[in-house]
């Protein structure tokens, strides 16, 4: 944790600071493992093939469970547009702003960042106009206090050699930027701005900033991903149905079985040779006649492993197949078969709510103060 945003912001000192690199490199393979880049992260898989099998050869079968997980929970929370109610008069104002800063749409990347990393920040700023922006979380290092609390939010990125940082105070922002050379700050702050617009102006005595959490504990109140409970049992399932689909390609044109008297033989190299056009064949009394030779692989074990590990990924997903529009019987469900099993989901999206609800309505709020809406 970062108790004093001076201390990772000083000249000599590594960028991004040491104290972060873990959580970083976990938005690095969560960000590749959603994008569908799984050989990045699961390098084991392309231990699948020989090193000098062709490139076009390898065929590894990719399972973007991670991406279609990372949009179930937004579809499901706000994928039905959530009522916002205020008084009256002020009810056609705040529609108008819901739809002029693009909230919600925010709100959808901010909540897809929720689930990959465990954390999606957004912002409320002014430009001319009141603005929400979701946050990159690997732009994003809270500054707590001795107890946990946060006394600041640093936002800070690069761009070519230079580190722009954004330090939110409550009803301030302090800009700055460094000079970046080879992974380390080069200079001392310069361009250094402090804006109390938020306070002075528009009386907002807070930060303009609303992390979105996912699953919180006492040890890790910046919230938990949900791709890594997950990962041994997708690299499981796309190992397996690698291999199988190796095995099914090597024996899909089975060979061909015929009489003896169908191959002719060089006398002077001894090569065999088969006319494959030959449409006769000769055979002697006893011989059996041309057949295609076939290859049971008893790969009724693997199916069985794939289904166990589905389950397992239903489970500790808190999914189940009708959350994502299947239909294990091919049937139609009762309403009551069907909210049965969609208990698991729908508690999930709850517990969800209850961490988002709080901070949406203070981003709700942040934006109606810079549009002077009571």
């Amino acid at each position: 944790m970062i108790t004093d945003v001076n201390s990772i912001l000083q000249k000599g000192l590594r960028w991004p600071p040491d104290a972060e690199s873990s959580r970083l490199k976990l938005y690095t393979q969560n960000e590749n493992l959603f994008d569908g880049n799984h050989t990045a992260v699961y390098t084991g898989l392309l231990r699948l093939f020989h090193e000098s099998a062709a490139e076009h050869q390898k065929i590894i079968l990719t399972l973007n469970w991670h991406r279609r997980l990372s949009t179930l929970w937004p579809d499901l929370l706000i994928g039905e547009l959530p009522e916002v109610v205020v008084s009256e008069t002020n009810q056609e104002a705040i529609d108008q702003l819901l739809l002029d800063t693009a909230t919600w749409t925010e709100t959808y990347k901010a909540l897809i960042d929720m689930s990959r990393f465990g954390t999606g920040p957004i912002k409320a700023y002014m430009d001319s106009a009141p603005k929400a922006q979701a946050v990159a979380p690997s732009r994003w290092f809270p500054v707590v206090d001795s107890s946990g609390q946060i006394v600041e939010h640093l936002l800070a990125w690069q761009v070519d050699k230079t580190l722009n940082c954004e330090i939110h105070r409550k009803g301030e922002i302090e800009t700055r930027t460094y000079q970046i050379i080879e992974g380390k700050i080069a200079s001392d702050a310069h361009e250094i701005e402090i804006n109390t617009d938020a306070r002075d102006t528009y009386g907002i005595d807070d930060f303009l900033l609303v992390p979105l959490c996912n699953l919180t504990t006492t040890t890790n109140q910046w919230g938990v991903d949900d791709y890594t409970p997950l990962d041994p049992i997708i690299k499981r399932l796309e190992t397996r149905l690698t291999r199988l689909g190796r095995i099914l390609d090597a024996h899909s044109e089975p060979a061909m079985g015929v009489p003896e008297d169908a191959i002719t033989r060089d006398p002077n190299t001894g090569a065999v040779s088969y006319d494959s056009s030959l449409r006769i064949f000769p055979m002697a009394e006893g011989q059996s006649p041309p057949q295609y030779i076939t290859w049971d692989g008893q790969l009724s074990a693997s199916f069985q492993e794939i289904s166990f590990l589905m389950d397992q990924l239903y489970a500790l997903s808190e999914t189940c197949p009708q959350a994502f529009g299947q239909s294990i019987s091919g049937t139609a469900e009762s309403g009551t078969s069907l909210r049965l099993r969609m208990m698991a989901p729908l508690k999930r999206v709850e517990r969800l709510r209850l961490n988002i609800d709080p901070a949406l309505k203070k981003l709700i709020w942040l934006l109606a103060k810079f549009s002077e809406i009571d």
